[in-house]
């Protein structure tokens, strides 16, 4: 049987692999080791250098085109301290401690390159194994180019500490330079000023003309800003139309200036989309003081002095004063004690009626909210409704309120008062909620109540800030049966193109106008003014704040039809409310048996 290994490829004749071996050139591992290890330092990209302290004694490849030496490595008496630049002393004499001390060293070094340019490295460095016959200490170091991962890092910081949209600083960065400048000696840290600036309205430009126009508007805002401020100033972008400007070393006179400048430059106007649009602008300034050294408490200094220019009416420049503090202070204390107020059930509502002028008959009520603290007693409704408007609290507590009140129209009903309907302040915050006239049909149709038992009441300041969209919610309402009234008239800053169309059945004069009109002729002069352009819009008046039985003449002379206030009665709780409805139902009824009058009662609104 033949032997299966003479006929394997991988079969040797005895001996032959030793003879093969004896007849080629011997190579000692040694030998073999280094030429392998020459062939791989002089491929990597990483810089080697073997060094004795004072010269190369090698540069691989990569480290002599970066030291500029030409490949044939003449050159190499370059010294090793002609490539580290003296900023970075610290770093070689820490590197040759860890050495001496037998560890080897790992960190990063600046080296520079044979044009000058600094270029950062991470190294690791270590001395090299002692040779026969050579007693001389030898240092071997590998250097990785770091210049695109600094670059790449940089950037990453960049767009961490830039707004995207207008390209200047956002908060982030805003507040790290604050507090590295509060941080400077108290001398220095009482001449910082910031000044907040936010635009008028331009939630309605934003709304009119969409988001990619008004984000356009915000850039040439940003661009117009940065021109006003001075060179040495840093303008940021907070969010929305929100800015902030860091003024340092600069006197109150100073950031006076450079306020009025900012707001000089906005008042001109913009061109977007071919359009030609006209801003103003709120300022709050705030100067640092030598015990105010927290960024973001000076900031919300500055935020604050920003809002009681709006609440002034807008396009003005506002001072922080500290009393402001204290009233946020009260402010924030008063919003934590309001939503508890929503858990622990401590609104309750009051009744108003509404009559008819000249008979003095029930038309409707209104409904107004009260808040009965338990510690402060009642809460007038000037104090929390602005907190509750600007937390969005006003949303729940005004779904409260419309339930409320449809819940006492069906006690009414249930007790057999028919006819009724009540009047409720609703907020543009509650209007604008996607789903709110989905919510108030639901509340309607769990009471069993019609929408022409609700009167709607808008305040008309709020109606001059609001989209085409909150306008259209306006007519859908009225064309789903509720009354609209407008609050407050007289107040605002409504156009007669928006009267004309704004599906308003009903103009409540503010009582502002109407206390004092007998003793103030240019006070009754408007009042009379408002009724007839209501007249000749096709609208029904009311004048609130009637006191006396004069200020009811003075308005039927001028034919107002309907009045509100304490000449016919005090807000009441709905219980007396229903007993004074049960007592008027009752003596009318015992009226109509004496003299046999069937009439039903008055129609109401």
């Amino acid at each position: 049987m033949a032997d299966p290994a003479a006929k394997s490829p991988k079969a040797r004749p005895a001996g032959a692999t030793d003879r093969a071996a004896a007849e080629r050139p011997q190579q000692q591992p040694q030998e073999i080791y280094t030429s392998d290890m020459l062939a791989l330092l002089e491929a990597t990209p990483d810089l080697v250098a073997l060094t004795n302290g004072e010269r190369f004694l090698y540069l691989n490849r990569a480290a002599s085109r970066f030291l500029g030496i030409a490949d044939d490595r003449k050159g190499l008496e370059v010294a090793p301290s002609e490539v580290v630049p003296g900023s970075q002393n610290a770093v070689v004499a820490q590197a040759v401690g860890e050495i001496r001390s037998g560890r080897p060293w790992r960190g990063e070094i600046l080296l520079e390159r044979h044009d000058g340019a600094l270029v950062p490295f991470s190294a690791v460095a270590f001395e090299a194994g002692p040779r026969a016959g050579r007693s001389e200490r030898r240092y071997a170091a590998i250097f990785r180019d770091l210049s695109a991962q600094k670059a790449y890092e940089l950037e990453l910081e960049s767009s961490v500490f830039v707004e995207e949209l207008t390209g200047l600083a956002n908060r982030r960065r805003f507040l790290e330079q604050l507090g590295r400048t509060l941080r400077e000696p108290t001398s220095t840290r009482g001449r910082i000023g910031l000044i907040a600036v936010d635009l008028d309205r331009f939630k309605l430009v934003n709304d009119s003309m969409g988001p990619a126009a008004g984000n356009r508007l915000l850039i040439a805002v940003a661009d117009r800003i940065q021109l006003a401020v001075r060179s040495s100033d840093l303008v940021a972008r907070l969010s929305g139309d929100e800015f902030i400007v860091l003024c340092e070393d600069t006197a109150p006179d100073s950031l006076q200036i450079v306020a009025e400048r900012i707001r000089s430059a906005l008042a001109q106007p913009f061109t977007i989309a071919r359009r030609e649009i006209a801003l103003t602008a709120s300022l709050g300034i705030v100067r640092s003081t030598t015990d105010r050294a927290d960024p973001e408490a000076l900031l919300q200094d500055a935020i604050t002095a920003n809002q009681q220019a709006k609440n002034q009416g807008g396009d003005r420049i506002a001072w922080f004063d500290p009393v402001q503090r204290l009233q946020v202070a009260s402010r924030l204390s008063l919003e934590q004690e309001l939503r508890k107020a929503m858990r622990q059930n401590e609104f309750e509502l009051v009744y108003q009626k509404e009559v008819w002028l000249t008979t003095a008959d029930l038309v409707c009520f209104e409904a107004l909210i009260r808040w009965r603290h338990p510690q402060r007693g009642l809460v007038p409704p000037d104090e929390f409704i602005p907190i509750a408007e600007a937390t969005g609290l006003i949303v729940p507590i005004g779904e409260w309120v419309i339930s409320r009140v449809c819940r006492q129209l069906a006690d009414w009903a249930a007790a057999g008062l028919h006819g009724l309907s009540v009047s409720v302040n609703v907020s543009p915050r509650q209007i604008a909620q996607s789903d709110f006239p989905q919510r108030l049909h639901a509340i309607l149709e769990q009471e069993s109540i019609r929408p022409s038992q609700l009167n709607l009441e808008i305040t008309e300041s709020v109606m001059s800030d609001q989209s085409r969209a909150f306008l259209n919610r306006i007519h859908d309402l009225q064309s789903a049966g509720f009354t609209m009234v407008m609050d407050d008239f007289g107040t605002g800053y409504s156009s007669l193109s928006q009267l004309r169309t704004l599906p308003f059945s009903i103009l409540k004069i503010d009582k502002a106008f109407v206390i004092d009109m007998l003793e103030r002729p240019a006070d009754q002069q408007l009042v009379d003014a408002m009724i007839r352009m209501a007249h000749a819009l096709g609208r029904i008046v009311v004048a609130e704040g009637v006191e006396t039985q004069e200020h009811a003449d003075r308005l039927s002379e001028m034919a107002c039809e309907m009045a509100q206030g304490w000449f016919y009665g005090k807000p009441a709780s709905g219980e007396d409310i229903t007993a004074w409805l049960l007592a008027e139902q009752e003596k009318r009824e015992r009226e109509e048996d004496a003299s046999g009058d069937e009439d039903d009662v008055t129609p109401v609104i």
